[in-house]
């Protein structure tokens, strides 16, 4: 939550407007819930689909990569 957190306050943004972005569910995804954030977890690093499917981690939003995401925020 430290990290996090300060880099909200940083930003000057409230938590709702900050996401932990990662492919790991079990640091990324988990440690991002954890402080209170939205999470957004892509599938082109460490975590695959099955693995998504049998964990209980379950993040906000699912993307296949960045370039996903890229086209989701466009």
């Amino acid at each position: 939550m430290a990290l996090a957190g300060c880099a909200a306050r940083r930003l000057e943004l409230p938590g709702d407007q900050v996401a932990s972005l990662g492919d790991r569910l079990e640091t990324d995804i988990a440690g991002g819930q954890r402080a209170g954030l939205k999470t957004i977890a892509v599938l082109s690093g460490i975590t695959n689909a099955a693995m998504l499917e049998a964990s209980p981690i379950k993040p906000t939003w699912v993307f296949a990569g960045i370039d996903e995401l890229a086209r989701a925020l466009a």
